[in-house]
């Protein structure tokens, strides 16, 4: 009540008081307690009978109606006249949910990776391949649905002595066993695989490509149909497998066989038709890494069509490995390419209210939180550009953005990113998810 009301009323009652001092009866109340001059039957000043010294009928000491200690008229404990309850950090919780690209695998299993020529740190090619393969699909499978396809098929000949014995491609006879099915957490699988697997034929690039590619538009599993996908070829040789006739007698940089002329079609190099099936997995929205393993890629014209093929893939270049180091590094470039440290934010399943408490939804009201294991979180800190974060504070922002965003523009902040150092903390398994709260104000890095 304002202080001059207050003055008011009490000069009022004291003039009251005089009043009826002066012309009161001298024998007391009429009421049957006493010491009060009201006719209830409680021991304040007022007519009714709750005890209080108010004239409402409530119990508590204000002069509205209802029964809680503010000064307005409604139930809640605010001072407004609503009946709503004032918006408070609730923490309304959201699971983001890491959804794993695809990689295939397309591994070659031709007759010289195996060959005493071909060694990479006194090691075969085949040999120090599987273990790198194997080192990075440990490292990253729960971030990558990793898949396995290897050509020439398994059934392909030991000692071939025609050209499908030489050229089987993945799945050209119905008993091949030439893949795995990509999915997360696969590593034991392809690890397994990759021990059993042998050597033998040519170089059927084109035809291991077409299969990925027909394999991804039409068998992939349903959950991931909608993810990014990739294509990891690793291969020691420029594609041959040549069926065409017509370019016989092929010589020179044509022939990929050490006799010179070829004197075969599938010896011949089989280049047009592997970019042509690169070139189509790209514009399948697929991109095609080559890491080409061995001296014989590093340079000369094989390193060219190795180039070709990548760049028709949407990759620019490829990587050449001539040693265990960098077969390692370039598996490890290309899956950090790969990895998509993005959540989705669906906004419809953010609740609107928590504990009777409303949600406040909007694009300022969101921290991130970097999961240890129960009971354990990191809070990360808000970057709008990433330019800010900091070993002690890694961050996140909203994709596309670079600025703080309208805080009601909920179209637009749709994506959760991480930004480098919290995406490494995640890849390195310090932090086991990431989550997000609602309503609460974020602490953004000055």
């Amino acid at each position: 009540m304002p202080k001059t009301i207050t003055i008011f009323m009490t000069l009022l009652l004291g003039g009251a008081c005089l009043i009826w001092a002066c012309g009161g009866s001298s024998e007391g109340d009429d009421d049957s307690t006493g010491g009060d001059s009201d006719t209830d039957s409680d021991s304040d000043s007022d007519s009714d009978s709750d005890g209080d010294s108010d004239s409402d009928s409530d119990s508590d000491s204000d002069s509205d109606s209802d029964s809680d200690s503010d000064s307005d008229s409604d139930s809640d404990s605010d001072s407004d006249s609503d009946t709503d309850t004032e918006i408070e950090c609730v923490d309304a919780e959201y699971d983001i949910e890491i959804e794993p690209v695809v990689m295939m695998v397309v591994m070659d299993r031709s007759a010289s990776m195996h060959k005493d020529e071909n060694q990479m740190d006194g090691q075969y090619y085949d040999e120090v391949l599987q273990p790198a393969l194997k080192g990075v699909i440990a490292e990253t499978e729960k971030f990558i649905a990793y898949g396995l396809v290897v050509f020439p098929s398994k059934d392909c000949e030991t000692s071939p002595t025609s050209y499908d014995e030489t050229c089987y491609g993945p799945y050209e006879l119905d008993n091949s066993d030439d893949y795995i099915e990509p999915k997360p957490n696969n590593s034991g699988e392809i690890d397994d695989a990759l021990k059993i697997n042998d050597v033998c034929g040519g170089t059927p690039t084109r035809k291991a490509l077409r299969w990925t590619r027909d394999y991804l538009e039409n068998d992939l599993p349903d959950d991931l149909k909608d993810r990014p996908k990739f294509v990891l070829l690793a291969t020691d040789g420029a594609p041959n497998c040549n069926k065409d006739d017509d370019l016989l007698p092929c010589e020179g940089d044509e022939c990929t066989n050490a006799t010179d002329p070829c004197t075969v079609p599938h010896q011949c190099l089989d280049d047009d038709e592997t970019y042509l099936e690169a070139e189509a997995l790209f514009d399948d929205d697929v991109l095609v890494y080559v890491v080409g393993v061995g001296e014989n890629l590093t340079g000369g014209p094989y390193a060219t069509v190795m180039s070709t093929i990548a760049d028709k893939g949407g990759t620019g270049d490829f990587y050449p490995a001539d040693d265990e180091d960098s077969l390692n590094a370039a598996f490890d470039e290309i899956a950090d390419l790969a990895l998509d440290f993005t959540f989705d934010i669906l906004w419809d399943q953010v609740p609107d209210q928590v504990d009777n408490l409303l949600v406040d939804k909007a694009c300022d009201k969101v921290t991130v939180y970097g999961v240890k294991g129960p009971d354990d979180e990191d809070e990360l800190y808000f970057d709008p550009d990433c330019s800010n974060e900091t070993e002690d504070k890694p961050a996140w922002h909203w994709e596309g953005m670079t600025d703080e965003p309208d805080p009601d523009a909920l179209d637009e902040c749709t994506v959760v990113e991480l930004c480098p150092i919290a995406q490494q903390k995640l890849k390195d398994g310090v932090w086991e998810s990431v989550t997000a709260r609602f309503n609460c104000d974020p602490i953004v890095i000055d």
